[in-house]
């Protein structure tokens, strides 16, 4: 699986719990408060294209779940895919179009 497929099949909001960051639905988007400090919410989209990608409009930063989690840990890369293994979606499907996706989150069962 590349770093992209890895990306969408990390279940974001089982991912933001064992990170230890608090989040609030926001219909297609989390908001939670922005890694960065400044004092404002940021937003990651939870599906989609842009699935698990954060963005502070305050402060303009962002980036994707994986180095968020690194960031707010202090991890490793290793350490962090170790970390988020619990919330890979380990069945997958195929879409229509041919694109394998996620199907049913396994949350940590191994």
């Amino acid at each position: 699986m590349n770093y992209r497929d890895t990306l969408h099949a990390i279940e974001t909001t089982t991912a933001l719990e064992i990170i230890g960051i608090g989040y609030e639905p926001k219909g297609a988007y989390l908001s939670f408060p922005c890694p960065n400090k400044c004092e404002n919410s940021a937003v990651m989209k939870i599906y989609g294209d842009k699935k698990n990608l954060w963005y502070c409009p305050k402060c303009k930063k962002g980036g994707n779940l994986l180095k968020l989690a690194m960031e707010t840990k202090g991890l490793e890369w290793e350490k962090t895919k170790e970390l988020l293994s619990k919330c890979v979606f380990r069945t997958m499907v195929t879409s229509h179009s041919g694109a394998k996706l996620p199907a049913v989150p396994e949350h940590g069962y191994q």
